[in-house]
């Protein structure tokens, strides 16, 4: 009898501890033991915050659907998604979603799942392009041999975004020399202002201290008293003197925006403290790893240097082979010698956009915004000063970007070569017999 009660009593004690534990878990803030497997590179970062593809109240499928369209809707409309809901609207193409219904993100794109998650966490097979596409392989000879797992090897073909891969745009561009005449990047224009009365530091009756003394004439040089943000304007808390994203984000909106948008800045997009160095997933430098990913990191606002932010703000962080190879690369040895030729990380990775409507320059904060698939960078970056062959043959090639374009480049594409062979197939079925 004792035996027994001893024995009820132990699986009491367990069992009210598994439920404590368990309900901990399930209604404390990190709920990755919940998880039924990890988060793809894309959306590791915010693993502790399920709502953001869940919903509050986990309502299903059509949920995430919502939440995938909140984050990417907007991206996939500016690269104008070459499979987006516009081109399934057409009845003609009612049979392709009968094979694969492409108008929903899950179909393609599954978490939790490592075991079938492919590159830009792809959950179809490798060859699901096939599934719509099998007339290519019969009807245009230069494809007759090619395997279906292989339309996205060499940077031929990607799903979204097809802006620098569409036949038309090919042909305009074919035979363009590996470097153009004129290489240039957008230059920017910053309007100074003369410094007024009340931007300048009032009589003192005391020595300022050596610390306020030097920012004060750093701060004087800056773009931010030129555009006359005073003191008071980024330190208003008089007790804190530290500055928040929200007070950078009062006259840099925008920017903010952006930057919450990629891989520097999700976490704060969704409600998480900045993204520490230490949990990036690329090699980075162990002396880095507290650091903080927020404005001030790569800003300084008194010391306004953004050569300093352009490559040593970035380097200070990253240690994979592409960026310790910059400092020898060519692309750096010309911006050393005019920032306005050559390559930063930032001219790639965070390149400057002009508004259309407005004619305004800003420069692009989302980090993430061409790096995957690596064709998105062609038009935004590489065009300025290459041909679109010369940088669609550098971005294919893992080798050249571990090695940042250092190494010789055999400037031929299997995209144009296609496209060379369908203009000579067009070409002679149009000559008279």
């Amino acid at each position: 009898m004792k035996t027994k009660s001893l024995t009820l009593f132990a699986f009491v004690v367990v069992s009210t501890l598994i439920a404590i534990f368990g309900w901990q878990w399930f209604t404390g803030e990190d709920k990755r033991l919940l998880q039924p497997g990890p988060l793809s590179y894309a959306h590791h970062q915010i693993e502790l915050t399920c709502h953001s593809c869940h919903g509050d109240s986990f309502a299903g499928n059509a949920g995430i659907e919502q939440e995938c369209k909140n984050c990417h809707a907007s991206e996939l409309k500016a690269m104008d998604d070459a499979h987006g809901q516009k081109k399934f609207s057409d009845p003609r193409n009612a049979a392709e979603l009968a094979i694969l219904d492409a108008t929903k993100c899950l179909n393609c794109h599954q978490e939790h799942q490592p075991e079938f998650t492919r590159k830009m966490s792809v959950t179809q097979p490798v060859d699901y392009c096939v599934a719509c596409h099998q007339e290519v392989f019969s009807e245009r000879e230069s494809h007759r041999n090619l395997a279906a797992d292989t339309c996205t090897n060499a940077g031929c073909h990607n799903y979204h975004d097809a802006s620098t891969l569409y036949e038309n745009f090919l042909v305009a561009h074919l035979n363009e020399p590996a470097q153009l005449a004129t290489t240039t990047r957008i230059a920017r224009v910053i309007d100074h202002k003369p410094l007024l009365r009340a931007d300048r530091m009032p009589t003192a009756t005391e020595p300022l201290p050596a610390a306020m003394n030097a920012a004060h004439q750093q701060w004087q040089k800056s773009a931010h008293a030129l555009g006359h943000a005073n003191c008071a304007d980024c330190h208003r808390d008089n007790d804190n003197w530290q500055v928040s994203i929200e007070t950078c984000q009062g006259c840099h909106e925008g920017q903010v925006e952006s930057f919450q948008q990629g891989h520097h800045g999700m976490r704060v997009a969704v409600g998480l403290p900045p993204l520490e160095v230490s949990m990036a997933k690329l090699p980075m430098h162990q002396d880095a790893s507290d650091k903080v990913l927020n404005c001030h990191s790569c800003h300084q606002a008194h010391d306004y240097n953004t050569r300093k932010a352009e490559a040593d703000a970035c380097l200070g962080c990253h240690n994979d082979k592409h960026s310790k190879q910059w400092r020898a690369s060519k692309h750096a040895e010309l911006w050393q010698q005019n920032p306005d030729h050559g390559a930063s990380c930032a001219t790639c990775h965070m390149p400057r956009l002009v508004d259309k409507a407005t004619g305004k320059i800003s420069v692009e904060h989302n980090n993430s915004a061409n790096l995957r698939p690596n064709d998105k960078m062609v038009k935004m970056v590489c065009m300025n000063c290459h041909g679109v062959e010369f940088a669609l043959t550098a971005l294919a090639d893992p080798d050249q970007i571990d090695s940042n374009f250092s190494k010789a480049i055999n400037a031929s594409h299997s995209s144009m070569d296609f496209v060379r062979a369908r203009q000579n197939e067009v070409s002679a079925s149009s000559r008279p017999d």
